[in-house]
């Protein structure tokens, strides 16, 4: 019995070894295929890993374009998380932890009431809705969640030009089904001058928003290309500070 069992354990550890090794291989080639397809986007991948002895999962070097263009619409280095799937099949309780995502990118544009992602909504939104009360007690809690350079860039048909932010920092020690506080810090530069951080907390059972933020050194001259329509003035110089605690 001790060699028969020795025989099923090192016949699973293969298995598992080799689906480690493959399965990503075939999940990625079989995305890249059809992305444009399934989002009208091509969507390219460096690596996938799946790995189920250190129960690390991630999807790296991810680039999905504009629809029918070479011009980047989101992308990003990594993004990790841990997690032991078999104890969430059992128990339907997900934990997981040390989520990390590393240098995202989203590009957003707008014309009129249109956004570049709006068909991507439509598409999610076509789906067959499924009742709340169906989806059974399946629990799920996600600890440690790092951010680190995120970039967002916003264009739009009523813009004198695009804006943007760059080195997005964001840190959450915990969201769970369980409670609906959430609470997070966030640091970024803004583009064209000016720094922006603070800690933030949601409660959506209680309709409970905290803001304790501060702006530093914003500049006001992009600003100039908007206030040319109210008014006439010369270049605007300097910057602003703003302290903002808000709770209500």
């Amino acid at each position: 019995m001790r060699r028969l069992f020795l025989l099923v354990a090192v016949a699973v550890l293969l298995l598992l070894g080799t689906l480690a090794f493959i399965l990503p291989y075939l999940l990625k080639h079989h995305i890249e295929q059809h992305s444009e397809e399934w989002i009208g986007r091509r969507v390219t991948i460096d690596h996938i890993v799946l790995n189920p002895f250190t129960f690390t999962y991630a999807v790296n070097g991810v680039r999905c374009l504009e629809p029918g263009s070479t011009e980047v619409f989101v992308s990003w280095k990594e993004i990790s998380v841990k997690c032991d799937l078999w104890s969430g099949f059992l128990e339907h309780h997900w934990r997981f932890r040390q989520l990390r995502i590393r240098d995202p990118y989203i590009q957003v544009f707008q014309e009129g009431d249109r956004f570049n992602f709006s068909d991507l909504i439509e598409l999610g939104a076509s789906g067959t809705a499924t009742n709340p009360a169906e989806q059974g007690t399946t629990r799920f809690s996600m600890e440690n969640i790092q951010l680190s350079g995120g970039r967002i860039r916003y264009a739009g048909d009523l813009l004198k030009s695009p804006i943007g932010i760059s080195d997005l920092e964001a840190n959450c020690t915990r969201i769970t089904s369980d409670n609906a506080r959430m609470d997070f810090d966030l640091h970024f530069t803004i583009d064209g001058g000016g720094e922006a951080g603070g800690r933030f907390m949601i409660d959506t059972d209680r309709s409970l928003y905290a803001v304790h933020a501060d702006i530093q050194s914003f500049a006001l001259a992009p600003l100039l290309p908007y206030l040319q329509d109210f008014l006439h003035t010369t270049e605007l110089r300097g910057d602003l500070d703003l302290a903002l605690d808000l709770e209500d």
